[in-house]
């Protein structure tokens, strides 16, 4: 059986470009997480997101120092880290409740 052959440079470029976009994404959803009050799930699938990527080989060692360096604040700054202030849980659950939409997808 012949190996796979390896990634051609466009394949390559394409995984990169794509990796970088994505460490984008993370420090905007990084942003929303440490200045609004945010559901404390969320918060949590948002740490396991950066666990899986700080360990996914797609990802160089620059943009690793950068997903490492967000995950470090969270962890730092605890109480700015998807605080949620009481009234506002209150507020934004009776605001869904009765549009039949739920903020994790189930109705």
């Amino acid at each position: 059986p012949s190996s796979p052959s390896p990634p051609s440079s466009r394949e390559r470029n394409v995984e990169e470009h794509l990796t970088t976009k994505f460490v984008r994404v993370l420090r905007k959803v990084h942003y929303q997480l440490m200045h609004n009050a945010i559901d404390d799930d969320l918060c949590g699938t948002f740490l396991g997101i950066l666990d899986k990527t700080l360990t996914n080989e797609a990802f160089d060692v620059s943009l690793r120092k950068i997903v490492f360096s967000l995950k470090d604040q969270c962890q730092k700054d605890p109480r700015r880290f998807c605080r949620r202030p009481m009234n506002d849980a209150k507020v934004s659950q009776r605001s869904y409740s009765g549009s039949g939409h739920s903020l994790h997808g189930s109705a």
